[in-house]
């Protein structure tokens, strides 16, 4: 905010701050590998798999290279990654982990098409990675202008109808 801007749209728990947050809409992260590196290190089968291989960490996440996931047993498991290649955004994640560089863990909205023409296939399958949300955040709202409060109000109407459609 003191950068001039009215909103942000961030990709991740927010921590305490003086913004107020709106969660836009809840979103899943899978772990992926390109098949050619798959080829190379094996399939991980379990979190700690991710150990000994190249992993792609993306800096913008509050634990950076400590993963935790969630069996579907209900037992939760963390592990530490080495990173290979560290990337500030989700975007360059994807683009090192199409060429093979590591595994990466990705929002799934981000690289469905790249599973689904086989540029890049799912790993760890049976372990959900921590969900986290898109947010919308803006200053105290006894400062926020009409045209902010419209744009905020548009995002959340936009993001549940989007969340409607892609149910069916």
């Amino acid at each position: 905010m003191e950068e001039g801007f009215d909103v942000a749209i961030r990709l991740t728990e927010l921590s305490d701050s003086s913004l107020i947050g709106r969660k836009l809409a809840p979103f899943r992260q899978i772990c992926v590998g390109a098949p050619e590196l798959i080829a190379i290190h094996g399939k991980p089968e379990e979190p700690a798999d991710l150990t000994d291989m190249p992993f792609i960490v993306e800096t913008n996440y509050r634990f950076r290279s400590n993963l935790t996931f969630s069996h579907p047993n209900g037992e939760r498991r963390s592990v530490a990654v080495k990173s290979r290649v560290e990337v500030n955004s989700a975007e360059a994640a994807r683009q090192a982990a199409l060429c093979g560089l590591g595994f990466a863990r990705s929002p799934l909205f981000m690289v469905r098409n790249d599973i689904v023409a086989g540029r890049l296939e799912r790993v760890l399958e049976d372990y959900e990675s921590e969900n986290t949300a898109i947010w919308v955040v803006y200053p105290h709202r006894k400062h926020l202008s009409g045209k902010v409060r419209a744009f905020v109000d548009f995002l959340v109407t936009w993001f549940e109808e989007e969340q409607l459609r892609s149910a069916f």
